[in-house]
């Protein structure tokens, strides 16, 4: 979801996700240093290379999902947690907030996929 350029590609019998990042916010660099950020904490993430694409410039990461499993957005988790949630929102989601994001954190997700 989301409003930015992406795909998804295989490389190497890996699938990958470019995703471009909007020109002039440091977006790219920003999910870069995150991510290094994350690792010197032991967070668990998503390692972005920068990368271009075309005239694109944006980053790369590999998928975090194995082949048996699917990817699941927090819009669809936070849909099944709140009632009102319209997770087919895209943009300007006033309800999606860090405080929902991490109560995600800190739910048993598997009884709200049931």
């Amino acid at each position: 979801m989301g409003a930015k350029y992406k795909f998804w590609y295989w490389h190497k019998k890996q699938i990958f996700l470019f995703k471009e990042g909007r020109p002039g916010t440091g977006e790219n660099w920003a999910e870069k240093i995150c991510g290094e950020i994350c690792t010197l904490l032991s967070i668990p993430h998503v390692d972005y290379d920068l990368a271009i694409y075309g005239d694109k410039k944006g980053v790369i990461c590999q998928s975090m999902v194995s082949e048996d499993k699917r990817l699941i957005l927090g819009n669809e988790l936070l849909g099944k947690l709140i009632s009102q949630y319209d997770k087919e929102k895209r943009f300007k989601a006033s309800q999606h907030t860090v405080r929902r994001v991490l109560v995600l954190r800190h739910t048993c997700i598997d009884d709200y996929l049931k």
